[in-house]
């Protein structure tokens, strides 16, 4: 049933309900084994089975693909491409020469990277390019870049050190954000309808659908894209208060204790609940490298006059 419905949404020819069962099945491990299934099978069928016009399908596929905000957009268009290559490539070959070996063409394969809340991972990718991906967060790329461009999906934060390549731009994909860079290094965090781009290092450009406007970033700048007014700001930020958690630092400037809950919610996989809302309002300045969350809240806990209780994942915060 899953085949079919991802054959009928290649060939354009599906039902609404069959489209998002395709679209559902190509987002998951599943789908790309299904793809791979496809392409063996354009490989041993009857070439009179199959009359592909390439040209309209890749057209249909990618006007679809390109009309929804899906994440994987990017991963089907790929996916799309490498099977209406196997099979243009199968309608040009000879039907006398079906005993020779031929290559299979397959899509590359599709990584995914995740990290759950109290944990944190450094990943190396093909080109050289260095990833720290922070708590809670996913990366989706493809392990082999294409001769044109490196192209990232990310979800959450992560910091990224790129490697020069002027031939081949790097592109990191939030939601409706795209930031381009050749050689440079820059914070992405978009776990709130917020997207924030802080750049360390070299040059990047920032496209998004909700602006006209393409933005230039220098060492310092950073953007915050807020997806729900549309409305972006670029302004200088704090190196040391944004980029220190890559570095198992916390660091916080005056910040909102409703702020710093969320971020010790990720950093040590905990709930915490608080029973004044009053405090929430409350701010607090203070560094912490590679420390416990029991000697955070110890501090916290003294400047901002409240007692808490630590029972293994949740923490409740009194006044």
């Amino acid at each position: 049933m899953k085949e079919n419905d991802i054959k009928k949404y290649l060939s354009g020819e599906c039902t609404f309900e069959e489209e998002q069962r395709a679209l559902e099945t190509l987002s998951t491990e599943e789908g790309l084994e299904t793809l791979n299934n496809l392409a063996d099978e354009f490989w041993e069928s009857d070439l009179d089975d199959y009359k592909i016009d390439d040209k309209r399908l890749y057209k249909k596929i990618t006007t679809k693909i390109d009309g929804k905000e899906s994440r994987f957009a990017l991963y089907l268009k790929y996916a799309a491409v490498a099977l209406i290559l196997v099979a243009a490539t199968f309608l040009v070959i000879n039907k006398s020469e079906e005993e020779k070996t031929l290559p299979i063409i397959a899509p590359s394969e599709f990584v995914v990277k995740s990290t759950t809340k109290g944990q944190k991972s450094t990943i190396m990718l093909s080109d050289g390019s260095k990833v720290i991906l922070n708590a809670g967060s996913k990366l989706q790329y493809f392990r082999n870049f294409t001769d044109s461009t490196r192209n990232i999906e990310l979800i959450g934060e992560a910091f990224f050190q790129v490697a020069k390549d002027k031939s081949r731009p790097f592109t990191v994909t939030t939601g409706t954000t795209k930031t381009t860079a050749l050689g440079t290094s820059f914070n992405i965090n978009s776990r709130s309808s917020v997207h924030k781009i802080s750049l360390a290092t070299g040059k990047v450009e920032v496209n998004t659908d909700l602006s006209e406007n393409v933005f230039t970033l220098t060492p310092g700048e950073a953007l915050n894209v807020n997806t729900d007014s549309g409305f972006a700001h670029q302004f200088q930020f704090d190196m040391e208060k944004e980029l220190s958690w890559k570095d198992g630092v916390l660091y916080f400037d005056d910040t909102k204790l409703q702020e710093i809950i969320t971020t010790l919610e990720y950093w040590y996989d905990v709930k915490i609940e608080v029973a004044n809302k009053n405090l929430l309002s409350k701010k607090y300045t203070g560094r912490f490298e590679n420390s416990s969350l029991k000697h955070v809240l110890e501090s916290m806990s003294f400047a901002l006059d409240f007692k808490y209780d630590l029972n293994k994942k949740v923490v409740k915060i009194i006044k």
